[in-house]
């Protein structure tokens, strides 16, 4: 060691200067305008050459990129291939004001990166242009073509005001949008035939349309629940006299709920064709032994769910777990713990979609797993329920205490179990 040493004593090392700072980067206050408007074509983007640029957007792109990947607990994959999107869209790019479109990052899709994670970081920095058209736009133009001129203005009111486009109010969601259009098409193209404007229908057309023979009581009520929230709004903002709508009501709603509990070998059917599938488990596990709505399902969060004492939170409701569902949601949150460990989604029922965002997953996600089967959560659901009442007896304040249902809901069940009890023999005390 003494080798090493000069005669003059230990050399002194010099400690090495920390790395220099990334420059700030703020959105510029003057855009240059445009000569030619056209798209980047991302495919002539060397990774080498960009990578050694020392843009600060870049710099800041990567930070923003962090701290979303932070808030929403994307996987190490998804934070990868988004800074690689990044780099691609913004290195060795002028700076020169102008926003990115979303059009153009529709390119990193045949490149395997997601354009709607890059889209997130380049509209936190202020850099997106989202030029994506208007697809409900487009398609409420299609169906309207044909209808009345005052009915087509009354009807785009209506929508502007589910779309959140009027005063005071709020946007709906865009399936709702479409969903409730559908309902009202077949009316709106009959009353064009005979009238100029919605001022013009009486309580007969509505009852002409309620009342249709070849439509189920299902499809009628959605169309009747449609129809009083346009005629609503028009009377309300005064671009019709009154509403025909009301009141009126639909006979027979009792029919919604099953004549009769399913058969017990459809029941082991369902169960067995769970087993093995956390999300399958969860959903037959929550309308069996639970007797939940599947819009409750979807609001369920990861911390309703207390496994040490068997119990679930519902609507500020504590219920205890039954042993179906407890297993269940044992089964389904040591999947959901595997699959994403770094989500950040309160809610307990998640996909690969919502994983990494903070909303519940769609109405039609639960239809769509629960398709095969052939046995809808509302069925299973009103299984439980009827159950329930069959065997404690048509008691309306037990069976509110334990579903915490409404007493109009505990009635219309309570009659359709006094039925059974008093007409089928198999279901007598």
């Amino acid at each position: 060691m003494l080798r090493h040493l000069q005669l003059g004593g230990l050399r002194r090392v010099e400690p090495r200067p920390p790395p220099p700072a990334p420059a700030s980067w703020g959105p510029p206050v003057g855009v240059q305008g445009v000569l030619f408007d056209l798209n980047r074509d991302l495919s002539l983007f060397v990774r080498k050459e960009a990578a050694v640029c020392d843009d600060p957007r870049l710099f800041h792109a990567h930070a923003v990129s962090a701290r979303l990947a932070d808030r929403g607990g994307w996987s190490h994959h998804t934070v990868l291939g988004v800074n690689r999107a990044l780099t691609a869209v913004l290195g060795c790019r002028p700076d020169d004001g102008q926003q990115i479109r979303m059009s153009e990052l529709r390119q990193l899709g045949r490149r395997k990166m997601s354009a709607e994670r890059t889209a997130e970081v380049l509209n936190e920095m202020g850099l997106l242009h989202d030029d994506t058209p208007d697809a409900l736009a487009a398609w409420v133009d299609r169906q309207l073509d044909g209808l009345a001129p005052r009915i087509e203005h009354e009807v785009r009111h209506w929508i502007d005001f589910l779309r959140g486009r009027l005063p005071r109010s709020k946007s709906r969601p865009v399936e709702g949008v479409y969903r409730e259009l559908a309902y009202l098409l077949p009316p709106l193209r009959a009353w064009s035939d005979r009238y100029d404007s919605l001022r013009e229908v009486v309580r007969d057309d509505i009852k002409a349309v309620a009342f249709a023979r070849g439509q189920d009581l299902d499809y009628r009520t959605h169309q009747l629940t449609a129809l009083r929230s346009l005629f609503r709004r028009l009377k309300r903002d005064q671009l019709i006299f009154r509403n025909p709508t009301t009141p009126l009501s639909l006979p027979g709603r009792d029919r919604l709920v099953a004549a009769r509990p399913l058969p017990d070998e459809e029941l082991r059917r369902a169960v067995s064709w769970a087993a093995g599938r956390p999300e399958r488990t969860v959903l037959v596990g929550l309308a069996i032994g639970q007797a939940l709505r599947p819009v409750q399902m979807r609001r369920l969060l990861v911390v309703d769910v207390n496994l040490g004492e068997r119990m679930l939170v519902v609507e500020g409701q504590p219920w205890p777990l039954h042993d179906l569902t407890f297993n269940a949601l044992t089964s389904y949150l040591d999947h959901r713990r595997t699959r994403w460990p770094n989500t950040r989604n309160p809610h307990l029922l998640i996909t690969q979609q919502t994983a990494a965002e903070i909303g519940p997953v769609s109405k039609s996600w639960s239809k769509i797993v629960m398709k095969p089967l052939g046995i809808t959560l509302v069925q299973l659901r009103q299984d439980r329920l009827l159950d329930e009442l069959i065997a404690h007896g048509p008691d309306p304040l037990h069976f509110m205490t334990v579903f915490g249902c409404s007493d109009t809901t505990a009635l219309r069940f309570l009659r359709v179990a006094e039925q059974l009890l008093g007409h089928d023999p198999r279901f007598r005390r």
